[in-house]
């Protein structure tokens, strides 16, 4: 009699994990009938049928629709909406990985423009746009970091900015800011300079938000006109050195 009992419990499991692998069986044969559905939709053949570079530009144009998307909206949520798709990731057919990469690029360009959303430090030069309400004339030392945009009437240039004289203070900053400087003024990627102006923060132009299109590039303030004073190349990076060479090549003599 004990042994009947103390085997009873033993079956009752058996029973349980026969009625469970039955399940799974089932779970996998509606997985299949599914897959196989799908594979006949023109959707679904179409996606079969492309070419490696015709799926890479479609992973390309998700994620600018996720720049676009999260642009406009600026809601984390949505990219839960793409995560759904990651787990076509464990399919092995074309069509379902293909989805799960296009969903993945989606995520990744709503991710680059949350990361330019991402809070400022504290030493940010943006923060001197708050302090300076009546609009005193500071003196802010940087290097440019990028290739000057030149254009007929005055040239555009991004500094990576070091130290700001302001209320008779010196201070250490970081952050990049947009300088307009004169056209006649000739300045080079990595050159130190030395910029005399108004800051100010990017404004509404009519139905431009071009503050907006400033923080995707991660500049939060800019001069509008300045004063620039060119003082020698900074210190640069073996990769910084080799695009100021670059820049050189490209400058017309």
């Amino acid at each position: 009699m004990v042994g009947e009992a103390g085997f009873e419990p033993a079956a009752n499991s058996l029973r349980g994990y026969c009625s469970t692998a039955e399940l799974l069986t089932h779970f996998c044969e509606a997985g299949r009938f599914y897959e196989n559905f799908w594979h006949e939709q023109r959707f679904f053949v179409k996606i079969k049928n492309m070419k490696r570079k015709t799926l890479l530009l479609w992973a390309f144009i998700s994620f600018l629709s996720g720049v676009f998307v999260m642009d406009i909206w600026r809601m984390p949520e949505l990219l839960w909406g793409g995560l759904l798709f990651f787990p076509l990731a464990f399919f092995p057919t074309i069509p379902l990985r293909s989805i799960f990469i296009w969903s993945l690029f989606f995520v990744l360009g709503g991710l680059r423009i949350l990361w330019a959303l991402s809070p400022l430090p504290v030493h940010h030069i943006s923060s001197v746009v708050l302090k300076n309400t009546d609009e005193q004339e500071i003196e802010m030392s940087g290097i440019v970091d990028r290739f000057p945009e030149e254009y007929a009437d005055k040239t555009k240039i991004f500094v990576r900015a070091e130290t700001v004289f302001f209320q008779n203070q010196e201070k250490f900053v970081s952050g990049t800011v947009l300088v307009n400087i004169p056209a006649d003024i000739s300045v080079q990627y990595g050159d130190r300079i030395i910029v005399s102006g108004i800051l100010k923060k990017p404004f509404l132009i009519e139905n431009f938000n071009y503050a907006r299109y400033l923080e995707k590039e991660g500049v939060y303030s800019y001069f509008p006109w300045s004063r620039v004073q060119i003082s020698f190349p900074g210190d640069l990076s073996v990769k910084e050195k080799f695009w100021r060479k670059i820049f050189k090549v490209r400058t017309p003599v």
